[in-house]
């Protein structure tokens, strides 16, 4: 020290923790059939999404989508988006809300596709899942 005194060095173990929890997602909004009539049908699927962190801790919304024979769409994995742009059908940016809308043209696939939502957060920690069943009829 600058007038010649030393002090007593003191070293103690030093524990950080981050306590990261989950995200929750939940109030799934969507059909859960669909007429198709020779043309394509555009489809509003909404999903809530929280996170006991906070909701700036949800990193994203997304879901799979897998045709009635079992095979993934080629789109996998779908972004849901929280922005507010009519464009994505979302109402309010930041309100938790994630929004996707999604076109079935007139020549899909009949029958039942299984949607599976599912949200992340910034430490990528996966939420839980919730599966949509869609029956699209001719």
């Amino acid at each position: 020290s600058v007038d010649g005194y030393r002090s007593n060095a003191i070293i103690t173990p030093l524990v950080v923790f981050r306590g990261n929890r989950p995200p929750v997602i939940s109030n799934l909004v969507a059909p859960d059939t669909v007429k198709l009539g020779n043309q394509t049908q555009v489809l509003l699927l909404t999903v809530s999404a929280n996170d006991p962190d906070g909701l700036n801790d949800v990193a994203k919304v997304v879901f799979n989508s897998y045709k009635p024979d079992g095979s993934a769409s080629g789109g996998n994995p779908f972004i849901m988006y929280d922005d507010g742009l009519a464009v994505h059908g979302d109402v309010k940016t930041g309100d938790g809300v994630f929004s996707l809308l999604i076109s079935l043209p007139s020549n899909a696939q009949l029958g039942t596709y299984r949607f599976e939502f599912q949200g992340f957060d910034r430490s990528n920690e996966p939420s839980n899942i919730i599966i949509l069943r869609l029956t699209v009829k001719p």
